[in-house]
């Protein structure tokens, strides 16, 4: 056959669909990860809250020991004799007494050291107005003692509160004309040694007001004097594990220590952050400042009415698994990229062949049958096109030889009709033997002949395969009309049919007699009685069954086994015992017909016991004229 195309043709949408999938489970994996890295920054973000609200507490549990070191030493010398004594003299004329009192205070309190330098008493305002400078006594004149007062030291509303101030200046080691004076501010960024020494230079006071428990009056003040070095000391090493700030703040908003010089230099937080803190309550939150997101933690100190504050960017907690996140974004969007060109130039090698295959198909579809496809591998979809090209080769050649059997057949069907003889001359010549056996006093042979002539009329039928039920059993009874003459009182035979309810239905013409040929046969062999042979038709909602039945000799099981075999399968046995008789159709025949025309398979069954009688069952599905027709129509 000669190959009239070959079709070549380019890449096909199975190629972007491979493209388009990969890159969904790409982008799904993709998803996941990024679920599962928000997932972790969740959790890192939980675990730091605790955290940092675990380092604020420990930061305020620090300052709770150093106030109770304050507490406690001034309590011990709220109401010692020791002390109150100095506290009652009067040393404006007396200069060189009160330099005496200082140092037997000095001594006194040397003496009786609790902790360390740090928790000791700093100063004293007596209730007369005089101070008694402990660390520098040379500076208690009226300018220091006016600063003290300015900041509210002797102010009844502290009761016996410890209160506590920052100082811009260390008013108690300052020269009284250098008190008040602002330096200049120095923004620039410091070294470590110059921050320690900003943290030594910033002070912090604390006051005590000691009241008379008897009399309700003052007897004097209690004056501790700290740098911010001595706080921040407390919760260094705390610190630099939070990753951010740490802020303590009074009640005022002053910062009093940070591990942030900046912010001790600027002196107090900006007025939002400072509203947005205070507005809380102990308590952690997210607080949004600009564009940074930040994890606050905040408690007041009990015994100082300090705000711990512990202020975390996000960023800090997160910065490696962002990193991290953002690294394998990279690879996997420069590996997607990579491969993304790498599976369109392999897709547009391997899916070409199979899109040229796909085209070709669709022309045979359409009833091209020379479509055929090239090929100049060796490879699987190769090796595909080589197979489909054999196929329609295959296809081709069998088409033509189906084409020429079907003009062989028609050829020999012609020539058989063609050598048929008249139907009319048969009709003509049984007439004339019905009248010359009645005429010579033979009415049987007449009788046979009338019968004969009957059944032949119906069962060529106009040529019509379908036919209607009534008429396929008036041939039956034509049939059986001639059996009656020829085994006489051997057979009884009756049918039972309602003709009102199979009148609208049709059948396969010579459905039934080939199957009670076989009991007139095989039914009276060996028996001595006479057999009833009963045919009864069954209308059922979908289907019709004929019901044959003998009480006749049966038959064997292996003989039964047999007879279904040849329903089935259509051979015959060769045994030399089996008689060979019927019409030349039998049973399978009425099976393969059936099954050709209504598409119904084990239309026949067949039941018998040895000596007993055999039933012949033939199912068919209900079909009327009308259907009958339409399936002609299609056919056509």
């Amino acid at each position: 056959m000669k190959i009239k195309s070959i079709k070549k043709v380019g890449k096909t949408s199975l190629a972007r669909q491979l493209i388009l999938l990969i890159l969904i489970v790409w982008l799904f994996e993709l998803v996941v990860t990024a679920i599962i890295f928000g997932m972790t920054k969740s959790e890192m973000n939980k675990q730091a809250i605790k955290n940092v609200e675990s380092r604020t507490g420990s930061i305020s549990n620090q300052l709770d020991v150093m106030m109770s070191q304050l507490s406690i030493v001034s309590d011990k010398y709220s109401y010692s004799s020791g002390i109150q004594k100095y506290g009652d003299k009067f040393y404006s004329t007396n200069v060189a007494e009160k330099k005496r009192s200082i140092v037997e205070i000095r001594e006194l309190l040397n003496s009786t050291d609790m902790f360390n330098e740090g928790s000791r008493i700093s100063a004293i305002y007596t209730r007369y107005g005089e101070l008694l400078n402990l660390l520098s006594p040379e500076i208690d004149g009226g300018v220091v003692i006016d600063y003290l007062l300015d900041l509210g030291i002797a102010d009844v509303k502290n009761l016996s509160l410890m209160k506590w101030y920052v100082l811009p200046q260390n008013c108690l080691q300052t020269p009284e004309n250098e008190l008040g004076v602002s330096k200049e501010t120095d923004n620039r960024e410091k070294t470590p040694l110059e921050m320690e020494l900003f943290r030594q230079e910033k002070r912090i006071l604390a006051s005590r007001r000691i009241i008379n428990p008897f009399t309700g009056n003052l007897l004097y003040i209690h004056l501790f004097l700290f740098s911010e070095q001595e706080i921040y000391d407390k919760y260094k090493d705390i610190a630099e594990d939070v990753q951010g700030t740490v802020v303590i703040t009074g009640e005022n908003g002053q910062i009093i220590s940070s591990n942030d010089v900046g912010l001790l230099q600027k002196g107090t937080l900006d007025e939002n952050i400072w509203t947005k803190i205070e507005d809380k309550e102990n308590a952690s939150f997210f607080l949004k400042h600009g564009e940074n997101e930040q994890i606050v933690s905040k408690l007041v100190n009990n015994k100082s009415g300090w705000r711990v504050t512990c202020i975390v960017p996000m960023k800090n907690i997160t910065r490696e698994i962002d990193v991290l996140f953002l690294r394998y974004s990279l690879v996997f969007f420069v590996f997607a990229l990579f491969s993304a060109v790498f599976i369109i130039k392999i897709t547009g090698r391997f899916l070409k062949p199979i899109d040229t295959l796909n085209k070709a198909m669709k022309e045979v579809r359409d009833g091209k049958l020379d479509a055929y496809v090239a090929t100049t591998g060796n490879n699987e979809v190769e090796q595909m096109c080589k197979i489909y090209n054999s196929m329609l080769f295959q296809i081709s050649q069998h088409i033509e030889e189906r084409v020429e059997e079907e003009k062989k057949k028609k050829k020999l069907e012609l020539e058989v009709l063609m050598g048929q003889i008249n139907p009319h001359f048969l009709y003509n010549t049984l007439e004339t033997i019905v009248w010359k056996s009645t005429e010579i006093g033979h009415p049987e042979i007449g009788r046979i002949a009338a019968s004969l002539g009957r059944m032949y009329r119906l069962s060529i039928g106009g040529g019509a395969t379908i036919v209607r039920i009534q008429q396929e059993l008036e041939c039956l009874m034509a049939y059986v009309r001639i059996q009656e003459i020829r085994y006489a009182d051997k057979v009884d035979f009756d049918i039972r049919v309602k003709y009102e309810e199979i009148r609208d239905y049709q059948t396969i013409k010579l459905t039934l007699q080939p199957a009670l040929e076989n009991s007139f046969l095989y039914a009276t062999d060996e028996v001595d009685h006479v057999v009833k042979i009963r045919v009864k038709v069954k209308v059922m909602e979908e289907e019709i069954r004929f019901v044959i039945g003998d009480n006749g000799s049966g038959m064997s099981r292996e003989r039964l086994a047999e007879v279904r075999n040849r329903i089935i399968s259509g051979r015959a046995a060769k045994e030399p015992n089996i008689k060979q008789k019927g019409s030349g159709i039998g049973l399978h025949s009425i099976s393969e017909r059936i099954r050709i025309y209504f598409g119904k398979s084990e239309a026949v069954r067949i039941y018998s016991k040895e000596g007993c009688g055999t039933i012949i069952t033939i199912t068919i599905p209900k079909i009327s004229e009308k259907e009958v027709e339409e399936k002609n129509k299609n056919s056509q």
